[in-house]
């Protein structure tokens, strides 16, 4: 029997989620990942793109994945978004 650490299945589920992330809003925005071991509930922080041009507008991402995921025929992919600002 292996002493090796095992991967967990939300382990499994929160990478995906994380690719799928990155994939969608790498279309607009420069996402930097937040390393693990830093990890203090920012999976992402995201500067958004002008074109080719970055902004100098950034956001933080929390990503959090779900076991379940249902496509329709348009492979649309719903997103929630929660946000807070300083500003308010």
């Amino acid at each position: 029997m292996s002493r090796l650490p095992k991967r967990t299945k939300s382990q499994k589920i929160g990478v995906s989620a994380a690719e799928l992330f990155n994939a969608v809003f790498s279309e607009f925005c420069n996402v930097i990942p937040v390393p693990q071991e830093r990890d203090f509930g920012i999976d992402f922080t995201c500067e958004i793109m002008n074109q080719e041009s970055p902004t100098g507008k950034l956001f933080n991402v929390q990503c959090k994945g779900k076991n379940q995921v249902v496509l329709n025929n348009d492979i649309a992919i719903p997103i929630v978004m929660r946000y807070s600002s300083s500003n308010e």
